[in-house]
C-alpha cells in the first residue's frame, strides 16, 4: 500500500504500475483512476484492531540513511528489534499512560517515530501530531491538548522560545520535560528552556567521566532511571506548578 499526496501522484502511480507487491494507492486529495481516497477509506475502516501474526525476526520497516556520506541505504529493521528499541525508550524516559507527547516533525524521521510515536504507543500514552512545525501552533497545542512531553531539534526550541507573544497568551505549564538532539545544543538554550517552561530538557544528557549524568523530569517518577543509566538524576515537578516564568501563562522574563 502506498499513501501519497497529489504532488507525488505520478511517482506513486509508477510504483503501483511496476511489478511489485503494492496492492493499493491511497491519495489524500484527488483520487484519479484506480486510486483510493484516504478520508473515505479511513471513515469506512473498522475501529476494531485486526491482528496479524508475524515472526519476530521478520522485516517490518525499511528506513533509509541520510546519504550525508554516500548514497542513502535501506536499513532492514525487524519487529523484535523495534519492540526492543521502543521499550528501551519507554523505560529511559519513564513514559506511562499519563504522558501526552507532541509531534511536530516528519513521521518518517526517527525523531518522531523513535522519540515519541512508538514508545508512547507501547506505554499506553497518547500524542498529538501537527501537520508541520510552527512555533505558535506548538505553543497553542501544548495548552489545548495538555501536552506533557515534546521533542525536536535546537532550532525548533529556539523558535518556540522566541514566540514571546504566544507564550504570554498560553499556559504551557503541563510540559514536564523535553528532549532535544540531532545537533549539539548550547547550555544557554537549556537554561532558557528550563526557565521559561519550568521543566528540564532531556537533551542535556551527556557523559561525564564515563558515567551518564543529567537532570530529567517525568510524570512517572524516577524509579526506572537506574535500570538503564546508573547515576542519572531524575527530577519531578509538583503537579500544576510552572517555572519562574509561570503564573497563568508563560511570562517572558529578562
Amino acid at each position: 500500500m502506498v499513501v501519497a499526496s497529489a504532488g507525488m501522484a505520478a511517482r506513486a502511480r509508477g510504483l503501483t504500475a511496476a511489478p511489485s507487491r503494492v496492492r493499493a494507492l491511497l491519495m489524500d486529495d484527488e483520487t484519479p483512476g484506480d486510486a483510493i481516497g484516504y478520508e473515505p477509506a479511513l471513515a469506512a475502516a473498522s475501529p476494531a484492531l485486526e491482528r496479524h501474526r508475524c515472526e519476530p525476526d521478520a522485516v517490518c520497516l525499511q528506513p533509509y540513511t541520510s546519504g550525508s556520506t554516500g548514497k542513502p541505504k535501506g536499513v532492514l529493521l525487524t519487529h523484535a528489534g523495534q519492540v526492543w528499541n521502543s521499550d528501551v525508550m519507554r523505560r529511559a524516559f519513564a513514559i506511562d499512560q499519563r504522558e501526552r507527547g507532541l509531534v511536530a516533525v516528519p513521521l518518517y524521521h526517527k525523531n518522531a517515530m523513535t522519540g515519541t510515536v512508538k514508545p508512547f504507543l507501547l506505554a499506553g500514552g497518547s500524542f498529538v501530531v501537527l501537520n508541520g512545525f510552527d512555533a505558535v501552533r506548538v505553543i497553542e497545542a501544548i495548552e489545548r491538548h495538555q501536552v506533557t512531553y515534546m521533542t525536536g531539534v535546537s532550532a525548533m526550541l529556539k523558535m518556540v522560545l522566541a514566540a514571546h507573544d504566544a507564550l504570554d497568551r498560553h499556559d504551557v505549564s503541563t510540559i514536564r520535560y523535553a528532549v532535544c538532539g540531532s545537533v549539539e545544543v548550547p547550555d544557554e538554550l537549556f537554561a532558557e528552556f528550563e526557565h521559561v517552561f519550568g521543566a528540564p530538557n532531556g537533551g542535556k544528557l551527556r557523559s561525564d567521566g564515563g558515567r551518564p549524568g543529567a537532570a530529567r523530569q517525568s510524570a512517572a517518577g524516577g524509579a526506572q532511571a537506574g535500570e538503564l543509566w546508573p547515576g542519572v538524576r531524575w527530577l519531578r515537578r509538583a503537579a500544576g506548578r510552572g517555572g519562574r516564568g509561570h503564573r497563568r501563562g508563560c511570562r517572558r522574563t529578562g
